[in-house]
């Protein structure tokens, strides 16, 4: 289970999260709607452990999320891909560092839709398709808490339509943000509307 506590986070005088306070189930999914601007990009990194909280707090299993890292997976806005390696050369690379076994990374390649593009250089590869591939690079160690902020931007209707099937997967908890309603209808048990970072 994700708690957050009064969870407040400020950036000098901007307050971007406000004495937020959410429990989220294991093995569900959560949207996260609300205008650029209302926190939901700061919210997922909190629940990450890349921001510290001002103030309350966030755990993940009883625990802060430094402690949790190994069980979270997280796609910002940034895919963090070496663009001048392939794709597979990628997914390699974190399967070495997450120390999983590199023969996850086809079935993987095949899950996202670019099982042809395993040798091609990411530097040549569009927008859904890299994020296609970071989503890959976030599921290789198999997370239980899955954190993706807009993970259907830049996706093509059939990639859209097929990320709600991977993302559900063993049970994860994933908690997403989206400015896309109806994408949030489709995939999530509960929504969270988040304006000026507080939850309506």
């Amino acid at each position: 289970m994700i708690v957050l506590d009064g969870l407040t986070k400020t950036f000098g005088r901007v307050r971007a999260i406000t004495n937020l306070s959410l429990q989220i189930a294991d093995g569900t999914t959560v949207a996260i709607l609300g205008a650029n601007g209302s926190g939901k990009s700061t919210l997922l990194k909190l629940v990450a452990g890349l921001v510290k909280p001002t103030s309350g707090s966030v755990t993940l299993e009883g625990s802060p999320p430094a402690e949790c890292k190994s069980a979270i997976g997280y796609l910002g806005h940034e895919p963090f891909l070496y663009r001048y390696l392939s794709a597979t050369e990628n997914l390699n690379f974190y399967a070495d560092l997450y120390r999983v076994d590199r023969t996850r990374v086809p079935k993987l390649l095949e899950d996202v839709g670019l099982g042809a593009k395993g040798a091609s250089l990411v530097r040549t590869f569009s927008r859904g398709e890299s994020q296609r591939l970071g989503l890959a690079r976030t599921l290789l160690h198999e997370p239980r808490y899955l954190l993706l902020d807009e993970p259907f931007s830049g996706l093509d209707e059939t990639s859209s339509e097929r990320l709600p099937g991977l993302i559900a997967q063993n049970g994860r908890t994933v908690l997403l943000s989206t400015h896309d309603r109806p994408r949030a209808e489709q995939v999530a048990d509960r929504l969270i509307h988040l304006t000026g970072g507080r939850a309506e």
